[in-house]
């Protein structure tokens, strides 16, 4: 009888010794399993964070180039904005001028209108004869032009 419980332990010895050889097994199997797919979620993320360390360069490279273009267009802008108020200024002052020749040129036309109103009252010549040979002034029916000044 002995030897049959002897027997007996041996087999579930045997049995349990595999079952743990077995369960071992498993068990180192799937840590591996889950340490590879570890090291490649790290791999990726540390290829990812490379990455984005890359573009955040590239970005503030492109950044700092925009700053310059911008600072250029700042100076160039100024230049205009100058330009521009020297513009309006010089248009002011024609104006100005502008004001002033007209001034001159009516003051000349009325003094010359006045010496020749007084010069027809005067000599009986009207100044506005010549009138009579430009054809578009008039027809050839058409009474001659009368002087301002009673002719």
């Amino acid at each position: 009888v002995l030897t049959r419980i002897e027997s007996k332990i041996d087999n579930l010895q045997r049995d349990v010794n595999q079952k743990i050889d077995n369960l071992q097994r498993d068990m180192d199997q799937k840590f591996d399993n889950l340490q590879r797919d570890m090291d490649q979620k790290i791999d990726t993320l540390q290829k990812d964070v490379n990455d984005l360390k890359i573009e955040t360069t590239e970005i503030k490279g492109e950044i700092k180039t925009l700053t310059e273009k911008v600072a250029g267009l700042d100076k160039r802008m100024e230049k205009v904005e100058d330009s521009y108020a020297i513009l309006v200024k010089d248009i002011a002052d024609l104006k100005g001028v502008k004001f002033l020749i007209i001034l001159m040129v009516v003051t000349f036309l009325s003094s010359l209108n006045s010496v020749q109103l007084k010069t027809t009252r005067v000599t009986g010549n009207c100044s506005l004869a010549p009138i009579r040979e430009i054809p578009h002034c008039r027809d050839a029916n058409s009474p001659p032009p009368r002087c301002p000044g009673g002719d």
